[in-house]
């Protein structure tokens, strides 16, 4: 299966860094983002798969990001994302309901702490992930539907018509307001977010006519998305460039991968800018 890099989980932070100003900003345990990246590949003895299929896979990556407090902030919101993703990469396409934010709450707060306990825990979210995924994009629009804007506006008329306080403490148990009133800042913000990713990933999906996961935009990430001319490599690669030897014309050259289709390019410095580049595409 495809799997998440330690970048991907990065970058992943970064866009929600971006998404909500108000969290924390940083990595605290940098090295237990390979460990996190690494989990749904876990073998038994050497041989048998400890996660068997694409559900606890991804839960076991979420299970772990969530809990690790890998990050300063923002550690629920990420492990989330990329179960999403993960799923996503895979060609199994996940609806993130409305009440999301209340079941990574319920995983953060989990304490248990034997490996026994942890798999019952993986084992649940894996039935939580399997709920609202399919691996139909016809299917995944009529989910969105069901499970993310139907419900969101039937709160939106409930609250139209008067039933404010009704409304009130349905978002305070689905945003987990209630037992985090600091959420209460960033609701507007969640709402909106899950909204906007629900939107643009249906849409994307709707259209899906390409056989290979790696060949269609990941939905919501900006700084995800590949198009012509549009990719993105490491710092690393950059300095390799800038480091490698210029050609008689003076301009160095440097075959690389985009960090996020994995697609072949070449990169050129730009001779009209010293510290620019150029991208381009390998010929199929």
């Amino acid at each position: 299966m495809n799997n998440l890099s330690e970048e991907d989980v990065k970058l992943v932070h970064i866009e929600l860094e971006k998404k909500f100003p108000l969290m924390l900003k940083g990595i605290q345990k940098v090295g237990l983002i390979s460990s996190a990246v690494e989990r749904p590949s876990t073998r038994l003895y050497g041989a048998e798969e400890q996660y068997p299929d694409v559900y606890t896979k991804a839960a076991s990556l979420m299970e772990a990001i969530t809990r690790w407090h890998i990050f300063a902030d923002g550690n629920k919101r990420t492990g989330l994302l990329c179960a999403f993703l993960y799923l996503y990469l895979n060609q199994y396409y996940m609806v993130i309901p409305i009440d999301a934010v209340r079941f990574t709450q319920k995983i953060a707060a989990t304490e248990k702490t034997q490996q026994e306990d942890i798999e019952e825990l993986i084992q649940e979210i894996a039935m939580w992930l399997r709920k609202y995924t399919t691996n139909d994009p016809t299917s995944f629009v009529l989910n969105v539907f069901k499970y993310s804007l139907i419900p969101s506006a039937k709160l939106v008329i409930l609250n139209f018509f008067g039933f404010r306080k009704y409304v009130k403490n349905k978002l305070d148990y689905y945003f987990a307001t209630d037992v985090h009133p600091e959420y209460k800042q960033e609701t507007k913000q969640v709402f909106a977010f899950v909204k906007d990713l629900m939107f643009e990933a249906m849409l994307k999906l709707s259209d899906a006519t390409k056989k290979h996961p790696k060949d269609l935009e990941l939905p919501i990430l900006d700084v995800m998305r590949c198009a012509v001319s549009d990719h993105e490599i490491l710092i690393t690669e950059e300095n390799k460039l800038f480091e490698s030897q210029p050609d008689s014309d003076g301009i160095r050259h440097l075959d690389s991968t985009c960090f996020h289709c994995r697609k072949q390019i070449h990169l050129e410095t730009d001779p009209e800018d010293e510290e620019g580049y150029l991208i381009f595409e390998h010929d199929e």
